[in-house]
């Protein structure tokens, strides 16, 4: 074997274990930055054993993340268990169950959709995902995904009934008004919206346009008049 030979095994070895060394230190390096963070492995089954959609997004999203520590993790795939009340990251084929409390707000890349953490909100259950609908300098509205856990309803003697725990999921809504110190929280229906000033127009608006509270992009319309109307 010549000594040119020899000299090129040595320089490929010495980079091989270069490379190696730094590939350590980076993961290292990663992992230390999850643990900073509250972000831990997610063992065992990452849903629950019920039937029914439990998750905030039908699919994994990309999202970025902000932490409330002046924090970013950017262009990262999240979703988030709404039954476990969790957040989720997947990373390298994993799932990572992040520390939500930790969590200020994720933003969707693409659309652009907002989620904050409820716990920057007076007077709401802290933790959860909302979604913003509306924000402006006179008011606020989220959209907040609720879960009902429907029992098994099996009887044996008969042999009617549904044998498994089910999970059926509707939407609430928010209204933060700036100068108030707490939110309404109404559902879908037309009648939810009694409490607010301005009514009567606002069941007009809606009789007028069609509009219905089970269609987000309707509910933000009829804020938005109902802004307009009391803000002017």
């Amino acid at each position: 074997m010549t000594v040119k030979r020899l000299l090129l095994q040595f320089l490929s070895m010495t980079l091989y274990i270069a490379v190696h060394a730094q590939s350590n230190v980076l993961m290292k390096g990663q992992d230390q930055l999850f643990t900073d963070m509250g972000i831990i492995p997610i063992v065992g089954p990452a849903s629950p054993k019920v039937k029914g959609d439990v998750y905030l997004f039908e699919k994994s999203a990309k999202c970025d993340l902000f932490f409330k520590a002046s924090k970013t993790m950017e262009d990262v795939w999240i979703n988030c268990d709404i039954y476990n009340s969790q957040l989720i990251l997947l990373h390298n084929g994993k799932n990572f169950s992040i520390d939500f409390t930790l969590v200020d707000h994720f933003v969707v890349r693409g659309s652009n959709e907002k989620f904050v953490n409820s716990s920057n909100l007076k007077g709401v259950e802290p933790n959860l995902a909302l979604k913003v609908l509306v924000e402006s300098p006179n008011l606020s509205l989220y959209q907040k995904t609720e879960l009902k856990v429907l029992k098994p309803s099996y009887n044996e003697q008969l042999g009617i009934g549904t044998k498994d725990t089910r999970i059926v999921s509707s939407s609430l809504y928010l209204l933060f008004e700036k100068e108030k110190e707490s939110s309404l929280v109404f559902k879908t229906s037309r009648n939810s919206l009694k409490p607010l000033d301005y009514y009567n127009e606002l069941k007009e608006f809606m009789k007028a346009n069609s509009y219905d509270l089970e269609n987000e992009g309707d509910a933000v319309e009829i804020i938005k008049f109902y802004e307009s109307l009391k803000y002017k």
